[in-house]
């Protein structure tokens, strides 16, 4: 009689420790799953803090490249001759590659209720090939975009259209003549996500 009780208590032991293990065991389940989600969006948020800085670096830049007489021309499409243009076009491009991520940089212009490019980055294919950059449309303009022209300060998101993914920020400027324009940096964040993993884990 006295085994049975014993071996009853013990049972009871043993199935009260079991609990109390398994229940530690889910708490440090969660507590690791909530961890690793903040350690994501903390090491995310780092990581395009610095990529913002970089940007605003480079928007900022711009207008010191450019002649300073661009924005205050015609907006017509032989105010800017194609040489000119196109020495634009190279100086912003080494410009872009002198700074790590940046894909794009440019400047541009709200006429009519339409954006056009003023000035802008190409690959080395579009440099040979010398494509024009000035007055070029800018109908898929993105929503953030539109409404950079009407913002007191820099304008910064992530957005995506027929080029990829790109984090994207905007500086209102306005030229010595008066007239307002947007200088703008992108930054490719493809391989961001790749980044924010592998951030994620060194913390882990």
């Amino acid at each position: 009689m006295k085994d049975r009780q014993t071996n009853k208590q013990a049972h009871h032991i043993f199935s009260h420790g079991c609990k109390r293990l398994l229940h530690h065991c889910d708490c440090l389940r969660i507590t690791v799953i909530v961890y690793a989600i903040w350690s994501y969006y903390d090491a995310k948020s780092g990581i395009l803090r610095d990529i913002d800085k970089n940007l605003l670096v480079a928007a900022k830049t711009v207008r010191h490249i450019l002649p300073h007489d661009l924005h205050d021309r015609d907006t017509e499409a032989d105010s800017v001759p194609p040489g000119e243009d196109w020495q634009n076009t190279r100086d912003l491009s080494d410009f872009a590659n002198n700074i790590i991520g940046v894909t794009y940089v440019y400047t541009a212009i709200r006429k009519d209720g339409r954006i056009y490019f003023t000035s802008g980055t190409a690959s080395e294919g579009g440099l040979k090939e010398k494509t024009r950059q000035y007055l070029l449309s800018r109908d898929e303009a993105s929503g953030m975009f539109r409404s950079a022209f009407d913002s007191p300060g820099p304008v910064c998101g992530t957005v995506s259209d027929r080029r990829g993914t790109f984090r994207s920020l905007m500086v209102p400027e306005v030229s010595p003549g008066g007239k307002r324009y947007l200088a703008g940096a992108d930054y490719d964040i493809a391989h961001v996500s790749a980044m924010v993993q592998e951030k994620t884990m060194v913390v882990l």
